[in-house]
């Protein structure tokens, strides 16, 4: 499966929905973890400690529609700790996660934002056709380093972020309900 690489991304209609998930990592160093993926700051990094394949994982809860994962990788800095190869994996549940994106990387420096709208080879195939232009929907993300250059150990990714083109990024098929009693009881979970 092979969804584009863009090198740039235009966030002024797209939302940055991290923050709507729980962030796991398999291992990290003292002060290397999740917060540091998320801080805004370029300079800071997570850092696995342990065997590879390093393995990030997001989980909602609620059914988001990611659009575009975008993650800051920096060879100049990090040298044999930054990724050569990666795959990313979205599913409904831990045990249904499906590839939607794998990526071989030579020394990148700066932003590899994955563009999930593209409907060329969509693999996730329970979304309607109006939808997948707007992304996948999941409730879970893997992001899967299984190669470091220089035949690294460890892994440093320096920021990720995850975008929708959707308010918060929740899917909701019948957003129709226009009071606050009725969209309490829009879902359950």
């Amino acid at each position: 499966m092979s969804q584009s690489i863009v090198e740039s991304i235009d966030t002024s209609e797209l939302s940055e929905i991290g923050e709507l998930g729980t962030w796991m990592l398999t291992s990290s160093k003292p002060a290397h973890g999740s917060f540091q993926l998320r801080d805004n700051n370029l300079e800071t990094y997570w850092q696995s400690d342990g065997l590879t394949p390093h393995t990030l994982s997001v989980e909602f809860s609620e059914r988001v529609v990611l659009s575009h994962v975008a993650i800051y990788l920096d060879y100049e800095k990090d040298e044999s700790y930054t990724p050569s190869h990666f795959e990313l994996l979205l599913g409904t549940g831990w045990y249904d996660t499906e590839s939607v994106f794998n990526a071989s990387l030579t020394e990148p420096v700066g932003w590899v934002v994955i563009d999930l709208t593209s409907e060329d080879d969509m693999k996730i195939s329970d979304e309607s056709e109006n939808q997948r232009t707007k992304g996948i929907g999941c409730h879970i993300l893997k992001l899967i380093v299984s190669k470091m250059h220089q035949n690294g150990r460890d892994t440093h990714i320096r920021q990720i972020k995850l975008f929708s083109k959707m308010n918060l990024g929740l899917y909701h098929e019948h957003d129709a309900f226009t009071t606050d009693e009725m969209n309490q009881y829009h879902s359950v979970r």
